[in-house]
């Protein structure tokens, strides 16, 4: 009896392959001849021979098992990492994709022919979407004359920033259908760490790849040079934490822990809502900066729509913007423009149909998945909470600084905090608890029989015994295999 040395598997004696997966017992030599020098063990037939004790103890069936070390050991070291790899697989190809698509446009201030340069450029400003602020530091000799410059970019990028949790997502729902057993709280925790350790990696030497530095003048290289550099800080921590609850929620079903269950559907409903509404209102700063055509490129329009939109559903809610300038110069100071504030903008006043659609939407999916009243107050409270989030980071600062000695200048526009959660908690309270008392007059929802709404408790019917036989019945109507002929 022969023991492949691939699958493990015994073979009769006088076989040339393994009957389970096919692998050849012949010499190259001698064909056709058994071989025990390649083989874990070759065994004869009979019982207790010489040739089965000279075997030693893999010829007496014990299971084989590779011995620690070596590529073996380093294949398996690296195996639990092999999901999370793939996963993020998508994610980087489109921060690369981004980078390469930006750099196509010759408007990103630097040598118009110099192609990689201007993609190294761009991958350091795509990492905005991970709150990575982008400084671009020069000194130069100009005539005799040295000239210092400091300029810090800080603008999140949201749409990049949705686009590569969608796409993480994903490639992790792929990841736990493969799996042939469902993830316990451990195995959900462990991946969602190495998931947030590797994408944290990979955006660290994204942003290492992104240092360069370029000469102020082309044609005379030793006359001064830019220096491009992407913050590390809060870029990988972001990046870290977000991977790891990405990973944590596909894999660690949430919706099945008892403290989250009630909770489960009035998120869905504020999730779908706000996704909902941001998508459209950024479709219309894209329309309308087309419409307008005051020659803004488009390239920097659709990158930056969803923080548009979210401004967009702000100032339509009467949430406050502000813009603050700072430095030399006759327009510095803090200016706010709101709906609600006695120097508000006169044509603007469209901007409310934004947060009126936003309201019908979150009415829209409360009526949908039919939630109860403690659900709909749930969801008003999570959508206010996730639109002011996000509210919060799509705002973006750049400063500069000019001259021998650097004098200060830059701006910032943001949107204030308290008006943001009052607007937003304001209109949330609107469609998650008014609107849908309105649509259930209107169009009643269709009820499922027997299914309790989505907050409800469950149906306390107890069930039913399995009714009793009228009679036993005969020994005679009972057929025995001993008595069959």
């Amino acid at each position: 009896m022969a023991i492949c040395t691939g699958c493990g598997a015994a073979s009769a004696g006088w076989a040339r392959s393994c009957a389970n997966c096919g692998r050849s017992f012949d010499r190259a030599d001698q064909p056709g001849e058994p071989v025990s020098a390649g083989l874990i063990g070759v065994v004869e037939a009979e019982a207790g021979s010489g040739a089965a004790s000279a075997a030693g103890r893999w010829g007496r069936g014990v299971p084989y098992e590779p011995r620690g070390g070596g590529p073996a050991a380093f294949g398996r070291a690296l195996a639990p990492w092999a999901p999370a790899a793939r996963a993020l697989l998508a994610p980087t190809a489109l921060l690369l994709a981004a980078a390469a698509l930006l750099a196509q446009s010759e408007s990103v201030g630097f040598p118009a022919g110099d192609y990689g340069s201007r993609f190294r450029v761009c991958l350091a400003r795509v990492l905005a979407a991970f709150g990575a602020a982008t400084e671009t530091r020069s000194a130069g000799d100009s005539d005799g004359m040295l000239m210092l410059n400091s300029q810090v970019t800080s603008a999140a990028v949201l749409l990049l920033t949705a686009l590569w949790t969608a796409l993480l997502w994903l490639g992790l729902r792929a990841a736990g259908r493969r799996r042939s057993t469902p993830a316990d709280a451990r195995a959900a925790v462990e991946e969602a760490g190495r998931t947030g350790v590797l994408a944290g990696v990979v955006v660290l030497l994204l942003a290492l790849a992104g240092r360069v530095r370029l000469p102020v003048f082309p044609d005379f290289p030793r006359r001064g040079s830019y220096l491009v550099e992407p913050g590390l800080w809060p870029t990988v921590p972001v990046v870290v934490l977000l991977a790891g609850a990405t990973a944590l929620a596909v894999h660690g079903r949430v919706a099945d822990l008892p403290r989250v269950a009630p909770w489960w559907a009035a998120a869905r409903a504020a999730a779908g809502a706000a996704g909902t509404s941001v998508v459209f209102a950024g479709a219309a700063v894209v329309v309308l900066a087309v419409a307008q055509g005051d020659g803004v490129a488009m390239w920097v329009v659709v990158p930056l729509a969803v923080n548009g939109g979210l401004f967009l559903l702000a100032f339509g809610s009467g949430a406050q913007m502000r813009v603050e300038r700072w430095g030399a110069g006759e327009e510095r100071g803090a200016e706010g423009f709101s709906l609600l504030h006695p120097g508000a903008v006169p044509w603007a006043w469209w901007t409310v149909l934004a947060a009126v659609a936003a309201a019908l939407v979150l009415a829209g999916w409360v009526h949908r998945l039919r939630l109860g009243r403690g659900a709909r107050l749930r969801a008003a409270v999570l959508h206010a909470l996730l639109l002011s989030a996000l509210m919060a980071v799509a705002g973006g600062s750049e400063r500069h600084s000019y001259g021998f000695e650097p004098t200060l200048q830059g701006q910032a526009w943001s949107l204030g905090v308290a008006g943001v959660l009052v607007a937003n908690a304001v209109w949330s309270a609107v469609g998650a608890l008014a609107l849908p008392v309105v649509f259930a007059r209107v169009r009643p929802a269709r009820v499922l029989i027997g299914a309790p709404p989505a907050d409800g408790p469950e149906p306390s019917a107890e069930p039913e015994a399995a009714p009793e036989p009228p009679a036993v019945p005969y020994a005679s109507e009972v057929m025995d295999w001993r008595t069959r002929d």
